[in-house]
């Protein structure tokens, strides 16, 4: 049996997870894998409901549609990829996505924030460390230069 059957591997769609999805698509590879690339996303909130209920379906259907195209540009180097997408806080739907759907390992890039930055915008990556009963591999964030993961 491998070592990590399921990897949920949570996108922002920016260049930290980009690199985060590449280390993933490498283990998937050596273990036989499934690879599930996840996006979390916040509704739009508006003044009416109405406005809600529509800038809410504009967002899902864009999330959709991205989260499509980064899950078949990562089938043409690993075939074993899925995707989840819900609405939510996203550590909060990471860990229960990891318990509900006994994945073996999380795979996430990391902004590398620090100081004031981290404290004011919070970092889903240490959350999701936290809480994680699985092992959490933190991919370096933005500040690497592109070419390096």
């Amino acid at each position: 049996m491998a070592p990590f059957e399921r990897i949920l591997v949570p996108t922002d769609f920016g260049p930290s997870a980009e690199c985060a999805l590449r280390a993933a698509l490498v283990l998937g590879e050596r273990f036989e894998s499934v690879i599930t690339l996840a996006h979390v996303f916040d509704l739009p909130s508006a003044p009416f409901v109405y406005e809600r209920q529509a800038a809410a379906e504009t967002h899902v259907h864009a999330a959709e549609r991205i989260l499509g195209e980064a899950v078949s540009e990562a089938r043409r180097q690993y075939r074993s990829v899925d995707s989840l997408l819900k609405a939510g806080v996203a550590s909060e739907q990471i860990i229960a996505w990891v318990k509900d759907r006994s994945f073996d390992l999380v795979v996430m890039g990391t902004h590398g924030y620090r100081g004031l930055d981290r404290v004011l915008i919070g970092s889903v990556a240490l959350k999701v460390i936290r809480s994680s009963t699985v092992p959490v591999m933190i991919v370096p964030g933005e500040k690497t230069p592109r070419g390096a993961c």
